[in-house]
């Protein structure tokens, strides 16, 4: 997926009614907004920074699963096909 475009990228996932985790937020939210101009909706962004979550950092990855359970896990989730964009927050910085 790394080579992947990002609008096919984005694509793929509304096929597979999947959120993108991404930090590459300047692409993805202007496919958002291309979306939204369109009259279609997603299946949601959530995004996310190096300065929260640094890559190359070893509890990286332990934090963001454990973010993004935390996301999964609010009772006041939007519903699928919401078109929500997110910012991912550290758990630690939630504390």
């Amino acid at each position: 997926m790394i080579s992947m475009p990002d609008a096919v990228l984005f694509g793929q996932a509304q096929v597979q009614r999947r959120a993108v985790v991404t930090e590459n937020v300047p692409d993805f939210v202007r496919l958002d907004g291309e979306y939204r101009a369109r009259g279609q909706s997603h299946f949601g962004l959530v995004l996310t920074s190096n300065a929260t979550f640094p890559r190359g950092q070893p509890a990286t990855v332990g934090a963001l699963v454990t973010a993004l359970d935390a996301l999964l896990l609010q009772s006041d989730l939007p519903a699928a096909g919401a078109s929500t964009l997110t910012w991912l927050s550290s758990p630690l910085r939630a504390c």
